[in-house]
């Protein structure tokens, strides 16, 4: 049976000290639980787009959700109905296991080598893609997120 290696990180909705009049009064656990719903996308480096997605909820303030972020094309060789070899190309998008306590911002990263090295560096692209979240980025109230160690 293989083992995963989850590294855990705290997630911190900052507000400014001054915010704008557009703004909604969220909880830190509200933001964080609809930044995570929506599911952000972005291309945090050149061709690199990473995406937050298979969300469930374990209750309403825990869950899950995976993060993928470097698509790659592989080719294989496979048989034709003829018996003849022929190359095909295949998009693959390595994912990894992410688990969240939104009541007091812990987040749990699976390791995976094919995303980062570490299990910080996809915290750090989970950081990026929660911080363009549109929850955050409309309310201008949360000087965005941050992971910590």
């Amino acid at each position: 049976m293989a083992s995963v290696e989850y590294s855990l990180f705290r997630v911190k909705f900052i507000r400014p000290s001054q915010t704008s009049f557009l703004h909604t009064d969220l909880t830190s656990l509200a933001v964080f639980l609809k930044a995570i719903e929506e599911k952000p996308s972005a291309e945090l480096r050149r061709g690199h787009i990473w995406h937050i997605g298979n969300i469930r909820l374990f209750s309403e303030t825990t869950g899950y959700f995976a993060v993928d972020g470097r698509p790659t094309r592989q080719s294989r060789s496979s048989t034709e109905a003829t018996g003849n070899f022929v190359e095909e190309e295949l998009a693959t998008s390595p994912y990894t296991h992410c688990v969240f306590d939104a009541s007091i911002g812990l987040l749990g990263v699976a390791q995976k080598a094919s995303l980062a090295r570490s299990a910080k560096g996809v915290a750090a692209r989970i950081d990026e893609l929660l911080s363009r979240s549109e929850v955050i980025t409309f309310n201008e109230n949360l000087g965005g997120s941050g992971t910590d160690t």
